[in-house]
Parts: C-alpha cells; structure tokens; sequence
C-alpha cells in the first residue's frame, strides 16, 4: 500500500486525482490508515530469469552503452554477479558495487530516473512478489531452447501473467537449434503463454542473443560489430524500454503501474473479504449453532431430566412412604375405636410423619444444587474455551482484517464472561454467583407442613366420637320412650338395634370420608412440593446458569453478524473501487 501511492506523482492530474482518491480508500478499507505520498518519482525496470536464461548478461549489456565505452573501466569484466539474491541498479557520478546494489554514471539511467533490478526466477514468492508488485517494466528472459517450460518460469507466469508492461526475452544464445525462426518463437512463446496465463494480451517478445552482444560490445571498433550487434537483437529491446520509460510513454506506464497495483491490492482485499465472510459463516453455523448454543441445550436437558428423575422422585418415594404408613395406621381405626384413641390421634399421626421426616429429602435437595453448580463450573469452562479457541492467533479468523475485528470482539465478549463466571477459589471475592446452596431444601423444610390437616382430622374425629355417643345415647331413650308409651319389648328392642346400626354405619362413612380427604390433602401437598421444587430449580437454573450464557451466545452470535455486514459492506466497496479501477487504467 505504501508503495501505490508513490506512482500517483507522473500521472496525469485528473487521473493521479481518481488514483490518489482510490489508495486512500483502499487503505482505509484494508485498514492500513493513512500512507506518505512523498516518494522518488523514478521508474523500476525488473529482469528476471533462471539460472539457464543468463539473466545476469543481458543486464551487463543492457547497462553497458556500446557508444561511451569508457563508461565502466573494465568492460570485458562483468560487475554484475547477482547469484540469488535481487541486485538494484541506480545512477551514480562513479562506480560502485555493495551487496545488492550497483552504482552506475550510465546517462539513460539518470536521465530517464531509472533503476534496473535483477531478479533470480528462483527467488521465495514473497520476494517475487515484493520486487515485482514496484515494478513499472518487467523483463522475463528465459532459455529459447526450452521458452517458458522450467518450474520457475512457469510460476512466474502463474503469478505475474496480468503485470502491464512485461516482455519475454528469449535468448536464442542458449538453444542447441537456432534454425528456427524468431517469428515462430514469438507465436510459440505467446501461445505458450496463453496457456499458463488467464491474461487476455499476448506479451511483446524480444528474441536475443547474449553471445553476439557480448561479442559486438568486446570490441566495438571492430568491423564486426553491427553484424553482431544486429543479431543480438539487444537493441530493439533497449529501444524499446527507452521508449516505455521515456516522454508520454512514461506517464502511461507509471499509471498502468499505480492502476496495476491498486487492483492488485483491491483484488486481494475482495477476496480476503470474501474468505473471511465464509469463515464467519462457518463459525456462526458450525461453532455457535452446533457448538454453545446445542451445548447448552443439551445440558439443560440433562440437568432437567436428571433432577426430575432422580432427585424430585426420591422426594416422592419418601412422601409416598409416609402416606402408605397413615393409610396404614387409619385404617386400623374404625368408628368405634375413636371412642377409645380419638384423642391421641394427632399423637399418634405427628408421631407416624416424624418417623418418615423428609432430612433425607433436604440433603437430596442439596446434592442436586452441587450437581448443578458443578455443570455451572463446567459450561463456564466450556463456554471459555470455545470462545478462546475463536479468539486465538492461531485460529484462521486471525487471517483477516475483517475477521480480527471479530476476534477483537471475541475478546471483550470472554472479559464478560470472566466477570459472571463463578470463581472457583471461594476465598476470592471475584466473579459471578452460583446457585443458593440452602434453595431447594429450604422449599422441602417449609413447603410440606401438614400440621395443619392433623389439627382438622383430629377435630373431625373428636366431632365423630361426640355425634355418635349423642345419636346411640338418643336411640337408646327412643326405645325406653316407645316401651313406655305401651311398644311391645319385642317390637322396640329391634327397632331400637336397627336404628343404633343405622347410625353407626351412618359414621362409619364420616370416618371413612374423613381419612380420604386427609389423605388426599397430603397426596395434594405433595405434589404442591414437587411443583415447588420444580420451579425453584428452573428459577436457580435459568438465574445462575440459562440466562447468563444464553447472553453470551446472542453476544456472539450478534457480533458474528455484524462482523458479516460490515464485511459484506466492504466487499461491494471493493467492487465499485475496482471498476473505478478498470477506468483509469490505460488501454
């Protein structure tokens, strides 16, 4: 990025105005902030070959003038020995050479302002890419005996096949058959080219031989010199480049590069923009629908279940002992032996409910709260360690600037999550709450109090007892009464008998009733504990535990589809940019 702002100084005025107006978008979309326009207003020429391409002798005779041969003291000596490291070329008022880099007095280096690299094929592709991307021509000499066929040359062309202003010099030195004819080496190298490149234009082929320019510049006072210096083939080359680099040639070409440049860096944007809206998709669907959000479920589900099953049902079975034992016990009593136990009933019930107190209930109770602040540990935990994972450096959302903004907010998300996490260390005075030790025994201790339904069966039974010896005792004067007032004995005595029955029979149902509806009254509040128990655990749960994490995935999943829009956002930016682009490129 730093680089494309430093074309836009040759350009035309309108068109540097469009350039100049499209890096600074295109940096504030990568989010590079503001670059320096303040650069050298010189123009790069790159060659770049493989070690059979004799790159390294073609820019020893590109840089030395055949027409002021005193230029470089020692011609025939070549100054130029890059190995496989890049070597830049500049002007200077005397000659010097330093590890990769070349001082030169040549006068079409200082009056066109231009720097030559040489540029091994072989180099890492990050370097390929650095020299390359600040290049303004791009010069490809590759072996005629084998045009564009080694492993580097075709990489190159992979890489760079779109670059404006690139030429392919075939050097014709190194070719075991030089009958052919440079015609059908052109075509063959443009066809050749086509194939491994998805640019639409053929690049301009300069056939060369090194040997011949090297012999014509050996002697240049010798006859010989223009026949061989004609067949190099060197001078429609330079004359050439001299062209690109010079006059109205020169604008065009540094705004070909400044718009090659721009769309390279856009291009790569959009598609970085583009990896990392699938990226966030694949996390919003993969890792928050699958991953916290089904997590959560499916452990609410366990939790529910289990303290439904195991823990609300040992509560039954004790309350449903305690109701077969006063079954049990009542029905023991008939009528008749109210007379005689009536008044130690409540004694004997309160004695009976003692006998199956519900201690055991309430440490189930506390058990299952520890279960439950034991998954609270582990959900926490769970939850951290997938939301870690997400903002980790090595996760892929570290790639992209797009998606780093998502890490970012990854981050601030797990800070939330760190404050309303219990704290495992209960000496520390940090984190959030788990859930209320004491709740649910609490609810067993005074949710099922049927002191109170004793009281009624007792005073019903006393009243029992009361009407009964009032209706005997009142049969039994009815009889004396009708003996007296002249009814046979035989006819009261039975009739008086039968009545007493009836009565009897009459309380037996009273009683009877009685002891249904005060078992029915304790099977009642059983179930009104069990429901109470119930909802004090789903209010501690959802409290402690649902709430809290399901904000954490809503979080998460709001900033996964932000995240998306902004990108998306960026991406249609990236498309106008990119026509805008195609407009201001010359044609």
């Amino acid at each position: 990025m730093l680089f494309l702002q430093r074309r836009l100084q040759s350009t035309s005025g309108e068109t540097r105005s469009q350039l100049a107006s499209i890096t600074s978008k295109l940096a504030q979309l990568s989010g590079n902030g503001t670059v320096q326009t303040a650069f050298a207003d010189s123009v790069r020429v790159t060659v770049v070959g493989d070690v059979f391409s004799k790159r390294d002798a073609l820019v020893n005779i590109l840089l030395e003038n055949s027409h002021q041969p005193n230029v470089i003291e020692a011609q025939t000596t070549s100054f130029l020995q890059s190995g496989q490291n890049p070597v830049t070329i500049k002007y200077a008022q005397e000659f010097s050479r330093s590890d990769g880099a070349v001082s030169l007095p040549l006068d079409w280096l200082q009056n066109c302002n231009t720097e030559v690299v040489s540029l091994p094929a072989s180099a890492p592709v990050s370097l390929l890419t650095e020299t390359i991307d600040k290049s303004d021509v791009t010069l490809l000499v590759t072996n005629a005996n084998a045009p564009l066929a080694s492993k580097d040359d075709t990489q190159f062309i992979e890489l760079f096949g779109n670059k404006p202003n690139l030429y392919v010099a075939p050097n014709t030195s190194c070719a075991h058959d030089s009958t052919g004819s440079t015609s059908d080496l052109a075509e063959f190298i443009s066809s050749r080219f086509a194939n491994l490149s998805d640019s639409s234009l053929a690049p301009k082929v300069f056939p060369i031989n090194t040997f011949e320019a090297s012999a014509a510049l050996a002697n240049t006072d010798s006859p010989k010199f223009s026949q061989h210096w004609a067949k190099s083939g060197i001078q429609d080359l330079k004359t050439q480049i001299l062209k690109s680099i010079s006059g109205e040639e020169r604008v065009n070409l540094q705004t070909a590069t400044a718009a090659y440049n721009a769309k390279l860096v856009a291009s790569r944007l959009h598609q970085d923009t583009q990896n990392a809206i699938e990226l966030m998709e694949a996390v919003s669907k993969n890792r928050v629908a699958n991953g916290l959000e089904k997590g959560l479920a499916l452990e609410e589900h366990r939790l529910r279940n289990g303290f439904v099953q195991t823990d609300l049902s040992g509560v039954g079975e004790k309350v449903g002992g305690l109701l077969t034992s006063l079954r049990e016990y009542l029905g023991g009593i008939g009528v008749f032996g109210l007379v005689f136990r009536g008044d130690s009933l409540s004694k004997d019930l309160d004695a009976r409910i003692r006998g199956h107190s519900l201690i055991q209930a309430e440490y189930r109770m506390t058990y299952a709260i520890g279960r439950l602040n034991e998954a609270l540990y582990t959900l926490y935990a769970r939850t951290r360690a997938e939301l870690g994972s997400l903002a980790s450096a090595k996760h892929p959302l570290s790639a992209y600037s797009a998606t780093k903004d998502l890490q970012s907010d990854v981050s601030r998300i797990i800070d939330i999550l760190d404050k309303q996490a219990p704290s495992a260390n209960p000496k520390k005075f940090v984190g959030g709450v788990e859930a209320d030790t004491y709740v649910l025994r609490n609810v067993v201790a005074t949710g099922f109090d049927v002191s109170a339904h004793v009281g009624e069966i007792q005073g019903r039974a006393s009243q029992i007892v009361r009407s009964l010896f009032g209706s005997q005792i009142l049969f039994a004067c009815g009889g004396i009464f009708a003996t007296y007032l002249g009814v046979p004995w035989a006819i009261s005595i039975p009739s008086t008998v039968l009545v007493s029955g009836v009565g009897a029979v009459f309380y037996h149902f009273r009683w009877s009733a009685a002891q249904d509806r005060f078992i029915s009254k304790i099977a009642e509040a059983q179930k009104t504990l069990e429901s109470k128990l119930v909802d004090a655990y789903n209010k501690e749960f959802t409290r402690v535990l649902s709430d809290p994490l399901a904000l954490i995935v809503k979080m998460l999943s709001s900033a996964v589809e932000k995240r998306m829009v902004d990108a998306k956002k960026t991406q249609a930016e990236v498309e106008t940019l990119l026509k805008e682009i195609e407009e201001v490129t010359p044609k």
